[in-house]
């Protein structure tokens, strides 16, 4: 499992993926990893000069037809490398709305499937 959970429990031929469970009222204190999701569907997101130790930003998607609570992990405060993925969606648009000060970092390139080129994100509450 520890393998599996170290490549991202992905392989081509995957439909599903393992994530780590938290509670949507989790207040992130403890850091989270996660697969940025939808990056394909963003036009350029492959082509963006980034590399593990950027950080991103998280900012509420209000005009998401799709998830209702979705955020986006931007690059530069601008650009859209992809969605927290839907498990998570909840937990951030909370803590995000309520104005919680969050802190991201870009962590690795996943290489397996190697057509999607995923990025995996450290999340988690800034100190006060």
């Amino acid at each position: 499992m520890e393998i599996l959970a170290r490549s991202g429990g992905v392989q081509l031929t995957d439909r599903i993926e393992l994530a780590e469970y938290r509670d949507e009222r989790d207040d992130l204190s403890k850091p989270l990893e996660f697969r940025v999701a939808g990056g394909r569907y963003q036009p350029g997101a492959d082509q963006l000069a980034i590399a593990p130790g950027d950080r991103v930003t998280l900012r509420r998607d209000h005009s998401n037809e799709h998830d209702k609570a979705a955020s986006l992990v931007l690059v530069r405060n601008e650009h859209k490398l992809g969605f927290v993925p839907r498990q998570y969606s909840r937990m951030v648009a909370s803590l995000l709305d309520a104005n919680v000060p969050l802190e991201a970092v870009l962590v690795r390139k996943l290489i397996l499937p190697a057509e999607t080129g995923r990025w995996v994100v450290r999340l988690w509450r800034a100190p006060s």
